[in-house]
C-alpha cells in the first residue's frame, strides 16, 4: 500500500530538510509512500488530492494551518496529520483534528524520531481480518467510510473512492467492525463515526457529503455510540 504523504510549510529551506527526514523514516520502517511538498496551501488546494498523512505548518501567511486542516478533514481530502511547528503554545488548539503527534521545530530530530514511530504504530494497530468463506481479507479499519449491504453481497466503501465487494452479511461485518468504532444506523448500513460530519434525530452526515437515514430500531444504539466516544448527548436525541 502506498501512502500519500503531503509537506506544508511557508519556508521552502525547511520543507527541504523536512523532505528528506521524513524520506529516512518511511525507508526505516519499510513503508512505501508518494511524497509531495508545498509551501503555499493555495497549491496543495489545487492539486485536489487526497493525503493519508500532511505535515503541517501552524503558522502560515495569512491562514491557520490548523483550520486548514479541519476543513480538509470534513472535505475528506487529508485523513492524518503531524503538526511540526515553531509554535509550541499551539498544541491544545490541534486536538480538534486529532493528530498523530505535535513535532516541535526546535526539537525536530527528537520529536520527529517519536512522531513516525507513533504512526509507524497506528499503522499497524487498525489492521483487521474479514473473512470471505475460505479467504480472509485484510483491511484498515481508517480506510473504510461505511460498510452497505445488498442481498448476500457486502460493499465497502472506501476513503480514496473505491468499492470493495464481498460476499457476505452485515451482521457479521458488524461484529468485528463495532469495536473499531462502527456503527449500524440502518438494516443495510455501517457507519464508521471517524467519518461522520453531523447528524439530526433521522439522518448522519458523512465527511463525504454523504447521508442515510437512521432507522427507527438503530437509533438509541447510535447516540449511545456517540456519547460513549464523542459527545455528551441530550436526552431529546435518545
Amino acid at each position: 500500500m502506498k501512502i500519500t504523504v503531503g509537506i506544508l510549510d511557508d519556508d521552502l529551506f525547511f520543507v527541504s530538510i523536512l523532505e528528506e527526514k521524513v524520506r529516512n523514516y518511511f525507508e526505516k520502517y519499510e513503508l512505501e509512500a508518494e511524497l509531495d511538498c508545498f509551501t503555499d496551501p493555495a497549491d496543495l488546494i489545487a492539486d485536489d488530492k487526497k493525503y493519508d498523512l500532511i505535515f503541517m505548518d501552524i503558522v502560515l501567511p495569512g491562514q491557520d494551518g490548523i483550520s486548514l486542516i479541519n476543513s480538509w478533514q470534513n472535505a475528506g481530502r487529508v485523513r492524518d496529520v503531524i503538526y511540526v511547528s515553531a509554535h509550541n503554545t499551539e498544541v491544545f488548539r490541534t486536538f480538534g483534528s486529532r493528530p498523530i503527534a505535535y513535532v516541535r521545530k526546535t526539537y525536530i530530530d527528537e520529536d520527529l524520531d517519536k512522531a513516525m514511530e507513533l504512526y509507524n504504530e497506528y499503522l499497524k494497530t487498525v489492521r483487521v481480518v474479514i473473512p470471505e468463506g475460505k479467504k480472509i481479507h485484510l483491511m484498515r479499519t481508517d480506510d473504510i467510510i461505511y460498510v452497505s449491504s445488498q442481498n448476500h453481497y457486502v460493499e465497502f466503501h472506501m476513503w480514496d473512492g473505491k468499492t470493495q465487494v464481498m460476499r457476505s452479511k452485515l451482521d457479521g461485518i458488524e461484529s468485528i467492525l463495532r469495536r473499531y468504532g462502527f456503527v449500524r444506523v440502518h438494516v443495510s448500513y455501517l457507519i464508521n463515526l471517524k467519518y461522520v460530519s453531523s447528524l439530526d434525530r433521522s439522518q448522519v452526515y458523512l465527511k463525504n457529503n454523504e447521508s442515510y437515514k437512521i432507522s427507527v430500531k438503530y437509533k438509541k444504539h447510535v447516540f449511545e455510540m456517540l456519547k460513549e466516544n464523542f459527545i455528551e448527548v441530550g436526552e431529546q436525541y435518545m
